[in-house]
């Protein structure tokens, strides 16, 4: 990242400046003899002016703000650190110089330098470097917040060696880092989300998948058997190894609709931060499950789909993925509202074994969702209580917690 000296005329020394001129001036027209010390006076403040006009133009010539990493990764509440190293080339010197740094509130700067601006965190460090040497400058932080916190703006002021006033140095290009804060896991109550064939499969006694989530009986240890599906209680009791014997279905996946508006309003319910930190929970023990996943909310985007969507996918990576999805959904972004977008979801995405609403749904989603559970999907409920079922019962509102 390079800067440019913003260099600003400086009133006492341009009043200086001009009476130094009018003397000379005047002692050219009429000629009348100036005090010996009063010469060298004079003549070291214009030496001094323009040695400080000389340094404010040439000390950000060849300065470089690097960020050690570019991209950061934490869970919310976790502390890090910016690493910044300065290298001046140059010979001109950044002697008790003054780094500003304003981030976005996702982080909170551990000396934090109290602002009056909204959404933003902002600290100051001293240092000092020379010609060819490196400086390295470290500012902790801890995530706030989930989202992708940013370096918004750098200034320097440096103080002029040879005069009273700083000179301040602005950045020309954007700081291209970003610290990516993923949402708390917090556990989630489920009710029991059995899995089912979809229409058009044929039940086999030897299926390809277990349903992990419904365990059926248990049956004797087999040396291939992974060490999580040792039913110890079971062993105790009996003769030997015991494992879990799970029901076989052909056919499980989770598609997970968010809606990030209140009923009221276009803002999203207060609840809203809690909803991501139980999509957390339960997507880990989706991927320790082996279950396949989907990620869709109503956040509009410029793309063809015209809503933010995570594509089905299982495994580590994908979790990651998920976490990453997770901390970049805004939820002050502009939203459609959600019958329209699962109407929409309905028309064009191919229906899972199970649907999960996470949010507020409104009796006309409620309308849609009973839709979804009549093409043979099972449909859920996240909201501040945990997952259940989703029934006309309550009026498809979630319990407020």
């Amino acid at each position: 990242m390079r800067f440019k000296a913003e260099i600003k005329d400086n009133t006492v020394m341009s009043i200086f400046i001009a009476i130094v001129f009018i003397i000379i001036l005047l002692n050219i027209l009429y000629p009348f003899t100036i005090n010996l010390w009063l010469s060298l006076l004079l003549g070291l403040a214009l030496s001094f002016f323009l040695l400080n006009h000389f340094y404010s133009t040439r000390v950000a010539k060849q300065l470089v703000v690097d960020f050690a990493s570019q991209s950061i990764r934490h869970y919310k509440g976790q502390d890090g650190a910016l690493h910044i190293t300065v290298r001046q080339p140059g010979r001109m010197p950044l002697l008790n110089a003054e780094m500003r740094v304003i981030a976005s509130d996702h982080l909170l700067f551990h000396n934090e330098y109290k602002t009056n601006k909204t959404f933003q965190t902002e600290t100051r460090v001293k240092f000092s470097t020379s010609g060819n040497k490196d400086t390295l400058i470290t500012l902790p932080y801890t995530a706030n917040k989930r989202g992708v916190g940013k370096v918004v703006d750098i200034e320097i002021h440096v103080p002029q060696p040879f005069g009273f006033d700083t000179v301040k140095l602005v950045r020309l290009n954007r700081p291209n880092v970003e610290v990516m804060v993923y949402p708390d896991k917090m556990k989630a109550k489920r009710d029991d989300m059995r899995a089912k064939m979809m229409q058009g499969f044929i039940q086999v006694n030897q299926s390809l998948f277990d349903d992990p989530m419904q365990m059926v009986g248990v049956r004797d240890y087999f040396p291939d058997d992974n060490m999580k599906r040792i039913h110890w209680k079971a062993s105790a009791k009996g003769d030997g190894l015991k494992s879990k014997l799970y029901e076989n279905v052909t056919q499980m996946s989770w598609m997970i609709l968010v809606n990030l508006r209140s009923q009221d309003h276009y803002s999203p319910p207060e609840y809203i931060e809690d909803i991501f930190e139980k999509l957390a929970y339960l997507t880990e023990e989706a991927t320790k499950l082996g279950i396949s996943y989907s990620i869709m909310t109503n956040m509009t985007t410029f793309d063809k789909s015209n809503y933010f969507k995570l594509h089905e996918a299982s495994g580590p990576k994908h979790y990651k993925n998920t976490l990453e999805a997770l901390a970049r959904i805004n939820s002050l972004t502009y939203t459609i509202p959600y019958p329209v977008f699962l109407k929409d979801v309905m028309q064009h995405e191919q229906l899972p074994t199970h649907v999960i609403a996470c949010g507020q749904v409104n009796h006309e989603s409620l309308i849609v969702l009973n839709q979804v559970s009549r093409k043979g999907s099972y449909v859920y409920h996240l909201d501040t209580e945990g997952i259940h079922r989703l029934s006309s019962s309550n009026g498809g509102v979630p319990n407020e917690a």
